[in-house]
C-alpha cells in the first residue's frame, strides 16, 4: 500500500505542477474523466481521470471496484462438470479493488487523441466468501460420498505492464472521447490465503485424498502451495501474476 501512496502523492504533484505551468495551456480541454464501458456487464464499475501534460504526454489515474456480489457470468466461464463440484453457484460472493496508474505516450494528433503507448502499474485485491466445493471421497470397501469445504479468503496483486490504445475526439467541439484500450499486458506479483472449512473433522485418508485433487489443479502462471489437516485445507498464494488488459471506454473533455 505504500508504494500506492506513493505513486498517487507523486501524480497529484505532476497534476498541481501541469496547471501551473503556461506551456500546458497552449490548448484547453486538457481534462477527461471517463468510465469503462465493457466492463459494466461484469459488475465492475471504472472512474478515470486524464491529464495531459503536453501535446505527446498525459498521465492517467484508474479506480475500480465490484462491489460484493454474485460471480457475474459464472455459468458462461466455467464448465458444466466443474459446475457440478459447486454447491448454489448463486450464492458466491466476489468483491475487488484495482488502482492503475499509467503514463501515456501519444503518436498521433495528440493533447489526448490519436494512438498511444501507456506503461502503467496496477494495484489490485480480491475477496470470496461463500464458495462451498464438494470434494469425492473414494475409500477402499467404501461408497464413494462428498465432502464439501466451504472456502473464503482474499488476494492482492502488484503489476507492471503496457497497453497500446487509440483514443478519438467526438463533436464539433471535442467534448467526447472514445479510448479503445486494444491490449494490455501486465505481470507481477500475487499473495493471498484461501481457507476451505468442512462440516467435520477430516480423517487422514480424506486429508490426503483432498491434498493431492488441489494440488493436481491446472492453474496457469499462478504459484500456490496447499496444506490440509483435520480442520480443513489453506492454499497459499506466494508467487508469480500476469493479467490482460482491454476496453472501450467514453469520456468527457473539459
Amino acid at each position: 500500500m505504500k508504494t500506492i501512496f506513493f505513486l498517487l502523492l507523486l501524480l497529484f504533484s505532476l497534476l498541481l505542477s501541469a496547471q501551473e505551468n503556461p506551456e500546458n495551456s497552449i490548448r484547453p480541454k486538457n481534462n477527461i474523466l471517463k468510465t469503462n464501458l465493457t466492463s459494466i456487464p461484469f459488475r465492475n464499475y471504472q472512474l478515470t481521470y486524464e491529464r495531459a501534460l503536453g501535446k505527446r504526454f498525459s498521465v492517467v489515474a484508474t479506480y475500480a471496484m465490484m462491489p460484493e456480489g454474485k460471480i457475474p457470468l459464472l455459468t458462461k466461464f466455467v464448465d458444466d462438470e466443474d459446475l457440478e463440484d459447486i454447491q448454489n453457484p448463486d450464492d458466491i460472493q466476489l468483491k475487488s479493488n484495482a488502482i492503475t496508474i499509467e503514463t501515456r505516450l501519444y503518436m498521433g494528433k495528440g493533447y489526448g487523441r490519436g494512438f498511444y503507448l501507456a506503461p502503467y502499474y496496477r494495484y489490485s485485491s480480491y475477496e470470496i466468501n461463500n464458495l462451498t466445493i464438494d470434494y469425492p471421497i473414494s475409500l477402499e470397501n467404501q461408497e464413494e460420498y462428498n465432502i464439501p469445504l466451504e472456502i473464503s479468503g482474499e488476494s492482492s496483486s502488484n503489476n507492471v505492464g503496457l497497453m497500446i490504445g487509440v483514443q478519438t475526439a467526438l463533436g464539433k467541439k471535442e467534448n467526447w472521447v472514445i479510448d479503445a484500450q486494444i491490449l494490455g499486458a501486465h505481470y507481477g506479483t500475487a499473495k493471498g490465503n484461501l481457507h476451505g472449512i468442512p462440516p467435520r473433522d477430516l480423517s487422514p485418508e480424506e486429508q490426503e485424498i483432498i491434498l493431492q485433487d488441489i494440488r493436481e489443479l491446472d492453474i496457469p502462471l499462478i504459484e500456490y502451495d496447499v496444506t490440509v489437516n483435520d480442520k480443513g485445507a489453506n492454499i497459499t498464494l506466494d508467487g508469480p501474476w500476469a493479467g490482460l488488459r482491454f476496453a472501450i471506454a467514453l469520456g468527457y473533455r473539459f
